[in-house]
């Protein structure tokens, strides 16, 4: 199959939103949570010989998802974090919307690290994280309320709670990929994203997670060179 070209890429996208926008209508949710249900719900984290055949072509990807979505075919595309993040991020992008992927790891051996995607808000100055992985977003325990990605690195985990929605929220989710939730845990101490000149930056809070502590046998700073030749900058912590 052929690279499509840009145009043909940004009328497929369009496309794509178009549909996913008119299958979730909930009245009670906003664009970013129905093109996240959208994503997770007509793809499937896989990552086999089917997902390494086509995950470089970003357009080739979400025609197969289109082609799901539109009852073509009747097996989800394979795909994982980083390309659901990517294909979120792309239909979020065809809508007008501001929106970046934000990468956020684990302190052990490998760094295991995660794709979310940052939707801007211009009341927090900062990313609401939504995750179409697990189909979720982060929220306040207490209100439910959408949390930014500089909260989840300031206080503690246990004060925020995954929402599928605004009434159905709690750490005893599980995706109809059949993963819970709480691998969530343990991974909102450090984030890397892009700042506006396209460089990367990250942020973190050493309390949960320091990048120039060795584990195992570098530092995370030594691992992932790309996110640190900027200064990392540590943020603090709130309790």
């Amino acid at each position: 199959m052929r690279f499509l070209d840009e145009r043909e890429g940004v009328r497929l996208h369009a496309e794509i939103a178009k549909l996913c926008l008119q299958k979730y209508t909930a009245s009670d949710e906003t664009v970013p949570d129905r093109l996240r249900h959208c994503v997770h719900e007509n793809t499937l984290h896989e990552i086999d010989d089917e997902f390494y055949s086509h995950w470089k072509d970003k357009n080739k990807m979400a025609a197969a998802m289109l082609a799901y979505l539109k009852g073509e075919t009747s097996k989800r595309p394979h795909f994982e974090c980083s390309t659901r993040t990517g294909l979120m991020l792309t239909l979020l992008k065809s809508q007008g919307i501001k929106a970046q992927d934000l990468i956020v790891a684990r302190f052990d051996k490998e760094y295991t690290d995660h794709v979310v995607v940052g939707v801007w808000d211009d009341k927090k100055q900062s990313w609401l994280v939504h995750d179409p992985s697990y189909d979720v977003f982060l929220a306040d325990k207490v209100t439910k309320e959408p949390v930014s990605a500089h909260e989840l690195l300031l206080r503690p985990l246990a004060t925020f709670v995954p929402c599928e929605a605004k009434n159905k929220c709690g750490w005893d989710i599980i995706s109809d990929d059949k993963t819970p939730v709480t691998h969530l845990f343990g991974l909102w101490g450090i984030m890397a994203y892009k700042d506006f000149s396209g460089d990367w930056d990250l942020l973190y809070n050493e309390k949960k997670f320091d990048p120039y502590q060795v584990l195992g046998e570098q530092s995370y700073c030594e691992k992932r060179r790309k996110y640190c030749n900027e200064p990392p900058v540590e943020i603090g912590t709130l309790n």
